[in-house]
């Protein structure tokens, strides 16, 4: 079995037929008829044909239809948007279980049916369009229409013909009129005056063709230098960007800045990360999120990567883009995914990491068939893990970093469950003396919010510190802390552990899948340190280091105060804030 390639200079492959095709012979030639149809020959027989693999345009003599015998289908699909090729949502193709049938497809369903071939659907739509002769041709196992012109050129109601004969009640309804324009010449002169017509039409031709390659040639030229300068306008805005600048807009101190070469930002090329995602394919679509879709890739030294691709209508901005770009390409921890580098070209703009095959915390913990697959040894090493990554993030790396939106669909697996922390788009970064930063702009996810955030914009390493509680009796429990001002609603996991602790049954809390395989000591000291993260004062709460410490159980847990059970009982307000990003819409408002 081959796939026919078409490689460049640097054997890099740059297009190919995307089938396997059984052969003995090499094929020689690529052909293009004059009917449109791109061939695949050796000489003697074709092998490949383009109108077996329709793309958007629809070519006389291509056929629309199916082989369930050869397991083959040929549709018409939409380009993304006026300016991008890339297969969009839209598809035109023909109903197997009807009879000669086409309908146009999208994402969510059917938009539009031309009604069986044998009740006058495409047969009767072409007769009154006119100059298309449309054909059927089913049979057990396949199903084809195909169609052709009855003329040559068509324009508006003029019709140019030099072909056989044929009768134009096909082309023209009752109501209209047809006028015939018929130009003859005498015998006499039609042997001089032919060849001068002939050769004055062909060099008209000619002069017309090369202009207009000329001026084709000349665009395309100054788009791609538009191009290229708008894309070196762009990383080189990145790269003067230290990344301690983007603390400026949470008013953070500028001491301790690192210089321009310090900061190692690597670009990847928009066609490098088309081969590698197979032209962002929909197999390879991981999920998408409020950045916009991830797909999965591979390069060409076999590296599987994971691309972020930012989508136009995505709540993530460029402020964002610029942030997660800048500020992981400084850090480097196990607990934290590793990133490969940027794209920015054209009005693409894309982040590379390192591809997770067992997706995020989430996709088990919260999921009854998957839970199971977590046992209590692999959650705590998940804790202790996510802990190091905050740690390091807090304490140990060269910046002091603020991730503000922990959650468990921001914790990334690896192929053997570590927890690797990701999405840094809202970080901020603190100098070495600051402690503490006020915005108006609060983001994030409400659930994993601390009160003082919430309510007031203010944020530290102790609004991390409250998110990893919220975490950690998420890991224990297998639930989700879900907010909500309904009175009877039921309690939020907050509420529900403090309860159960203060009772003297915190064993409860425990998720049923894990209660054989934990150990009663362990993970009631685990739940002691959440309830202890998520004390309302954030000065009382625990740093990363001294968690790590009670979590080695080398430490004593002290006993946990009552958290914030619902931040309505201590709003005051009359101004509020909105923020749209990741995955909900949150309303802060200013305390006074």
């Amino acid at each position: 079995m081959e796939t026919y390639k078409l490689l460049d200079t640097l054997k890099q492959r740059v297009w190919s037929t995307n089938v396997s095709i059984a052969s003995k012979e090499d094929v020689n030639r690529a052909v293009l008829l004059d009917s449109g149809n791109l061939v695949l020959t050796n000489g003697i027989e074709i092998k490949w044909q383009s109108f077996d693999y329709p793309t958007d345009t629809w070519l006389p003599g291509a056929r629309i239809g199916f082989d369930k015998s050869k397991n083959t289908l040929q549709k018409l699909t939409s380009w993304r948007n006026m300016n991008d090729p890339a297969t969009g949502k839209y598809s035109l193709q023909l109903d197997q279980n009807q009879n000669g049938e086409l309908v146009l497809l999208d994402n969510r369903g059917e938009n539009w049916r031309s009604g069986p071939w044998d009740e006058g659907g495409v047969a009767s739509l072409a007769e009154r369009k006119g100059v298309f002769n449309f054909s059927y041709d089913p049979t057990k196992d396949s199903k084809y229409i195909t169609f052709n012109v009855f003329g040559e050129s068509v324009g508006g109601q003029c019709l140019l013909w030099n072909g056989d004969l044929f009768d134009l009640k096909r082309i023209l309804n009752n109501s209209s009129q047809v006028e015939l324009n018929l130009k003859l010449f005498e015998s006499s002169n039609k042997g001089k005056k032919k060849p001068l017509l002939v050769a004055l039409a062909a060099s008209i031709t000619s002069a017309i063709f090369v202009c207009g390659t000329c001026c084709y040639f000349l665009w395309r030229r100054n788009l791609r230098e538009k191009g290229i300068l708008r894309k070196k306008k762009f990383r080189e805005m990145l790269l003067s960007e230290s990344a301690t600048n983007l603390a400026k807009p949470e008013h953070s101190s500028n001491k301790g800045q690192e210089k321009k070469s310090d900061i190692e930002l690597k670009f990847f090329e928009l066609h490098d990360l088309k081969v590698a995602t197979d032209n962002f394919s929909l197999d390879n679509k991981l999920g998408e999120g409020g950045f916009g879709a991830v797909f999965k890739g591979q390069l060409p030294d076999g590296q599987q990567i994971a691309v972020k691709r930012l989508s136009t209508q995505s709540r993530q901005g460029i402020s964002e883009f610029k942030t997660e770009a800048l500020l992981i390409a400084k850090l480097q921890h196990r607990n934290l995914v590793r990133f490969f580098g940027c794209c920015v070209e054209d009005e693409e703009k894309m982040l590379i990491y390192e591809y997770m095959p067992n997706k995020s915390l989430d996709y088990f913990i919260f999921d009854e068939s998957r839970k199971s697959l977590l046992d209590w040894k692999k959650r705590h090493e998940i804790i202790i893990g996510i802990a190091r990554g905050i740690l390091y993030l807090h304490q140990d790396s060269r910046l002091k970093i603020i991730h503000r939106d922990l959650k468990p669909s921001n914790i990334l697996l690896d192929e053997d469950m570590n927890p690797k922390i990701s999405d840094f788009g809202t970080a901020r970064i603190f100098s070495g003396n600051q402690n503490e930063a006020k915005t108006l702009r609060v983001v994030g996810t409400y659930a994993y919010m601390s009160p003082e955030y919430a309510l007031a914009g203010l944020f530290s390493v102790k609004s991390d510190v409250f998110s990893f509680g919220v975490m950690v009796l998420e890991v224990i429990s297998g639930k989700k802390n879900r907010i909500s001002h309904d009175s009877d609603s039921p309690p939020n996991l907050i509420r529900q552990a403090w309860e159960l602790w203060n009772d003297g049954m915190a064993f409860e809390l425990i998720d049923p899948t894990i209660v054989d395989s934990c150990t009663n000591e362990e993970v009631l000291r685990c739940i002691q340190i959440g309830l202890l993260c998520l004390h309302i004062d954030a000065a009382h709460r625990p740093t990363m280091s001294s968690i790590l410490f009670m979590l080695s159980n080398e430490a004593t847990v002290p006993s946990p105060k009552q958290p914030l059970i619902t931040l309505t009982s201590k709003l005051n307000t009359t101004e509020t804030t909105s923020s749209s990003i990741n995955e909900v819409t949150i309303t802060a408002p200013d305390v006074r």
